[in-house]
């Protein structure tokens, strides 16, 4: 599965509760999530890449437990 499928499963109205657990600090500017996540989705994927991608985050893992619901 290419991370924008996985993206593409979940919406960012999923992740609020994510985001307000583990980044509260950072709730004022909730608008810069929304605007990075809109930015993730919209982006189209290389087809041609043939490197490897290595994403690692706590919010990739969140997202992953939710499509596997």
């Amino acid at each position: 599965m290419m991370l924008k499928e996985l993206v593409m499963k979940v919406d960012f109205d999923s992740l609020l509760p994510y985001l307000e657990k583990w980044e509260n600090r950072h709730l004022d500017n909730i608008y810069a999530f929304r605007e990075a996540y809109d930015i993730l989705r919209g982006m189209e994927p290389d087809r041609d890449y043939r490197g490897k991608a290595t994403v690692t985050t706590s919010i990739l893992s969140f997202i992953v437990s939710h499509v596997r619901r």
